[in-house]
């Protein structure tokens, strides 16, 4: 199964790109299941803020049975405030509390697909960094996680499989990531760790480094560029049981027009969904 969504699904410049102009903040979950017929999504808000139980239970209230909710990790979680630490040093233990429990209601629900744990630049591969998470995937006991490296020592040269064969030992998923091509990033490996395939396209802005938010993902593929995707996504779903794709270029909606063209070249349409070539869009 292949599941193609976006990472978040409430900006402001989505209204009359994406959304429509007049669009309420508290419509546009139901808009983009029911609407634009997406059937996942990515939270990240959770990486900025604790949730209440109230707000993702409404998330679960909104969206169609067949709907998933990958959710993102906070930051506390991943120590990306923290720069280079032990992690053995940080007493973190009531952030993974009130996390998860922000969550049960999307845990009960069944629609979760996998938790994500977005480890920044500086959590090189060491084996303070390996014991952490360890004790990461403890904590969530049986729950689906994921983890995304951003430091290019998880995935150079030898240390690629090494990295890959810890994770399954683990049942850590691997996200595989598309950005831009600098020099101390990860690269793009298209490889499953556990039954779900993850994949994370942050556009290939070379602005990723100085410039703000909006500039980092500002970024819109080419129909050329998604189409060379699509072996690798294909290779990873016959290996897995769900294989999702979030575009996590989200700048003025283009996430969302890119994720619907995916859908359209997969041959995954749907009726009713809208047609990115009919809308009128900034690109």
């Amino acid at each position: 199964m292949i599941k193609i969504g976006t990472c978040g699904f409430s900006f402001k410049d989505w209204k009359g790109t994406a959304y429509p102009e007049n669009i309420k903040n508290n419509e546009m979950l139901s808009y983009y299941n029911r609407k634009a017929r997406f059937d996942t999504v990515e939270i990240d808000v959770s990486y900025y803020t604790i949730l209440s139980q109230r707000a993702t239970e409404s998330w679960v209230r909104k969206t169609t049975d067949d709907f998933t909710f990958a959710v993102k990790c906070h930051k506390d979680m991943t120590l990306n405030d923290r720069g280079k630490v032990n992690p053995a040093d940080v007493d973190n233990g009531e952030v993974f509390r009130k996390f998860l429990a922000s969550f049960q209601p999307v845990i009960r629900s069944g629609k979760l697909l996998t938790f994500l744990a977005q480890f920044g630049p500086v959590f090189m591969k060491n084996q303070q960094n390996r014991d952490y998470l360890i004790k990461f995937r403890s904590i969530f006991g049986d729950l689906p996680l994921t983890v995304e490296f951003r430091h290019k020592s998880w995935l150079q040269d030898t240390q690629t499989e090494d990295t890959f064969d810890f994770l399954e030992r683990n049942n850590l998923g691997y996200a595989i990531v598309d950005e831009p091509g600098l020099r101390s990033l990860a690269p793009f490996v298209p490889h499953a760790t556990n039954d779900v395939g993850y994949f994370r396209l942050h556009g290939r802005n070379k602005r990723w480094f100085g410039g703000d938010r909006d500039q980092r993902y500002n970024y819109f593929y080419s129909d050329s560029e998604i189409g060379e995707f699509i072996p690798h996504i294909r290779m990873i779903a016959e290996r897995t049981k769900v294989t999702s794709v979030f575009f996590n270029n989200c700048h003025a909606g283009a996430a969302f027009v890119n994720a619907l063209r995916l859908i359209s070249m997969l041959g995954l349409d749907r009726p009713e969904r809208n047609d990115p070539e009919q809308m009128e869009l900034p690109f």
